[in-house]
């Protein structure tokens, strides 16, 4: 699920193959978005509000129109199921991950054209996240690590070690200074985006496979097998 920048609106993507945009204040579906030829894995909205982009197992990545429901733009460069899709701070460009080869693309809004293949990882890749500074990028994998990108060059500058199962969801805090990651390892970490040390570690009675922060960047909401966690995160 993805909420509008203005919060009048929210996007939903399902296993039916389709993404659907709400109203927020009636609760009422105003459009239903089809195209996906297998379940949406990811959606994300434009920082502006006036385009979406969604993920799914079919392979594609396709960008909308949320007022007219219609699908301005497909992406094909995935060798298997896209999975995740971020959306950079200026809206000039997007990530993804593949759920097959391990891989992270990056994608120029404007043209469509994939700029860039991050690789590195050995398993799937489920989560990306972008710094809101867009210099970078975050993503976590069923290979048990957190890889740290540079968005110039493409390159992996660090490597997060610390979980002991996969890792399903990386989340950037609002002001880039602080990762969360959840992990079928039953935890949620917290590391220091500077130096990438964990500074803290909660676990839960579950594997969690969602993690996000909250617009204070104080709070974190978590989503696992028993339930969903809210967490008050104190420096």
């Amino acid at each position: 699920m993805a909420i509008s920048p203005d919060g009048a609106w929210l996007a939903t993507a399902s296993e039916d193959k389709t993404v659907r945009i709400w109203d927020r204040a009636s609760g009422t579906c105003t459009a239903t978005l089809i195209g996906h030829t297998s379940g949406v894995r990811s959606v994300a909205i434009s920082p502006d509000g006036t385009w979406l982009a969604t993920a799914s197992s079919d392979g594609t990545v396709r960008v909308w129109d949320p007022v007219s429901g219609t699908c301005t733009a497909t992406l094909t460069r995935h060798t298997g199921e896209a999975w995740s899709v971020a959306i950079s701070p200026d809206g000039t460009w997007l990530a993804t991950t593949d759920g097959y080869d391990g891989t992270v693309r990056v994608w120029d809004r404007a043209s469509g054209n994939c700029t860039a293949t991050l690789t590195g990882h050995t398993d799937r890749v489920r989560s990306v996240a972008i710094s809101p500074d867009g210099t970078w990028l975050a993503t976590a994998s069923e290979d048990e690590t957190v890889r740290i990108w540079d968005r110039a060059s493409g390159t992996c500058t660090n490597t997060l070690t610390r979980h002991t199962d996969k890792v399903w969801s990386v989340a950037i805090s609002p002001d880039g200074t602080w990762l969360a990651t959840a992990s079928e390892d039953e935890t949620v970490r917290i590391w220091d985006a500077g130096n990438h040390r964990v500074l803290t570690l909660v676990r839960a009675d579950g594997p969690l496979y969602s993690c996000l922060w909250a617009p204070d960047g104080r709070s974190i909401a978590v989503a696992g097998d028993r339930g969903l966690y809210l967490y008050k995160f104190h420096p």
